[in-house]
């Protein structure tokens, strides 16, 4: 977790890298938020170059029942696989509201309050917006976006709370540009 008074992701260059790998890979990001069967979804896209990408995508794949050592050798041949294929290592990562809770504040101090603060603000699920992530330069950038034909969340008859399946790792690359600084 970054150092309190840490600033390198809050610099406009930071910042606008991490606008530029949401929009790069958000058209793979929504399809994946689609079909993960993760039901009010929050999609991910993860700089896996960057301390606090590697450090998400490495947590959730631990979370999902990897040892940390799978994790860290999965990250390594999926970094590999993508600089042979001439890309940039990124990883897109689909979880639930509360998965996305517990692995967020990893890379932020302020993650759990920016969640909160956009699925109040935005009726994120409900209303048909969905909350993507981009994790890279130092920091976290927040976005909404819409997905058409995504089922929206129900209550379980149970207990009132969401179902959700976890985590879902597309078998397609990412992509990324590189963004002129």
């Amino acid at each position: 977790m970054p150092q309190s008074g840490t600033t390198h992701g809050m610099t406009p260059t930071a910042k606008k890298d991490r606008r530029h790998l949401l929009a790069e890979n958000l058209d793979q990001l929504m399809e994946a938020m689609r079909e993960s069967g993760v039901v009010n979804p929050v999609g991910i896209v993860v700089d896996a170059t960057d301390r606090l990408g590697s450090a998400m995508y490495g947590a959730a794949l631990v979370k999902y029942g990897m040892t940390e050592e799978q994790a860290r050798q999965q990250l390594a041949e999926t970094t590999a696989r993508m600089a042979e294929q001439n890309q940039f290592p990124t990883a897109l990562l689909v979880v639930s509201w509360d998965v996305a809770d517990q692995l967020l504040p990893l890379t932020s101090p302020t993650a759990k309050k920016n969640l909160r603060e956009m699925k109040s603000e935005y009726q994120i699920g409900w209303s048909g917006r969905y909350l993507v992530i981009g994790i890279g330069s130092g920091g976290n950038t927040y976005g909404v976006t819409v997905i058409p034909d995504m089922p929206r969340p129900v209550p379980t008859a149970h207990d009132g709370q969401h179902r959700f399946k976890g985590i879902h790792l597309p078998t397609q690359s990412p992509k990324r540009s590189e963004s002129k600084a």
